[in-house]
């Protein structure tokens, strides 16, 4: 685990964000929307099950997901008898003696800044999860771009139902860490980060620059879809095939 500068949750908005909202003056994303927590299980040799785990496979799976803010989901987090720490009473990776279930529903959140402290997301899960925080937004034109991610842990990215980068590696949160290059489409667009936490402290931060490393001017983000606009939408990024 890479030692974490401090960061600043300034503000979560479980309620809705506002409409239209636009990429901060570094290029961050801070309006997203977030389902979590989901369990990342240790394995026997210390490695955890998260990154290879699809939590979304029942809607679409990760790629191919197009959740709405209040789309209900939960997680089930498993005691194991097996993992019990002698004198601690805990049976697994969070401290529970029983298992639980929690609520995993996603959430329309909006961030005063763009690092974010995960920590502070799910109330006691704070470590060994598995989050998702998905942006759509709009762009004025087709434009190469690069996606800067930091994030604490792995992280895997698709930007429309495109894979275009992951990463299994422990460090702190730190702007640019891992740069993906990919093209935006004019119109809407859609971009899931896929962040597993694997002990300590958690965070994650995007960014959409050019190629020259600045921000990209007149993206706005609009995660207030209704199911009748992301229907529409998938129906662009994936057109039926002609019979």
């Amino acid at each position: 685990m890479g030692k974490r500068g401090r960061i600043f949750l300034l503000c979560a908005l479980a309620g809705g964000m506002a409409f239209g909202a636009t990429l901060d003056e570094k290029g961050f994303v801070r309006d997203w929307l977030v389902s979590g927590p989901y369990p990342n299980y240790l394995r026997t040799d210390g490695s955890t099950r998260g990154i290879g785990t699809d939590f979304l496979a029942d809607a679409g799976g990760e790629q191919f997901a197009f959740p709405k803010a209040g789309d209900a989901r939960t997680a089930t987090f498993t005691a194991d008898a097996s993992k019990l720490i002698a004198g601690q009473g805990s049976v697994n990776e969070w401290g529970k003696i029983e298992t639980f279930t929690a609520d995993a529903t996603w959430k329309a959140m909006t961030f005063g800044d763009g690092v974010i402290d995960a920590d502070t997301v799910f109330g006691d899960v704070k470590d060994y999860f598995v989050l998702y925080a998905m942006a759509y937004f709009t762009a004025p034109e087709a434009t190469d771009v690069r996606i800067a991610v930091g994030s604490d842990d792995y992280h895997a990215v698709f930007l429309n139902d495109k894979a275009i980068g992951s990463k299994k590696t422990s460090q702190g949160v730190q702007p640019g860490t891992f740069n993906y290059d990919a093209r935006l489409r004019k119109g809407r667009n859609k971009l899931l980060l896929k962040l597993v936490e694997v002990g300590g402290g958690s965070g994650f931060c995007v960014q959409v620059l050019g190629r020259d490393g600045r921000p990209v001017p007149g993206l706005v983000v609009d995660n207030a879809l209704s199911a009748a606009d992301l229907a529409a939408f998938a129906k662009e990024l994936h057109p039926p095939r002609p019979a």
